[in-house]
């Protein structure tokens, strides 16, 4: 099971707006009070804040990417009341640049190293 909050608006599969500081799971049952996402929902790097194992497995996978709107380099700090009025702090595990163990750029989500071009 993922669980995240989202820190930006976003659209979610079936055409379901989100609001920033809601919750998102992909559990069966839903939660009371959580957005649904598929099993398989691509977390958006910058749009979501991993609350769970699952969730920061499935943005590590995801790698670190742009953002998927009209604005790709969106900062990821307390940026939530773009659209809606209310203010929602930065994600607790974000991309840093890194470099890896063999001296290649790369990036590391929450301490683990993810190699580029490796994937």
């Amino acid at each position: 099971m993922a669980t995240y909050r989202a820190i930006v608006d976003l659209y979610l599969p079936g055409d379901i707006y989100c609001q920033a500081g809601s919750l998102l799971s992909d559990a069966v049952p839903l939660p009371a009070g959580y957005l649904p996402i598929p099993m398989n929902w691509p977390p958006p790097t910058g749009g979501v804040d991993c609350l769970d194992g699952d969730a920061q497995t499935k943005l590590f996978l995801q790698g670190p990417r742009g953002m998927s709107s009209a604005e790709p380099h969106l900062s990821a700090t307390a940026n939530g009341s773009r659209w809606s009025n209310q203010v929602v702090g930065p994600p607790s595990i974000f991309w840093k640049a890194a470099v890896g163990p063999i001296g290649q750029p790369g990036f590391s989500l929450n301490g683990v190293f993810h190699d580029p071009v490796a994937g």
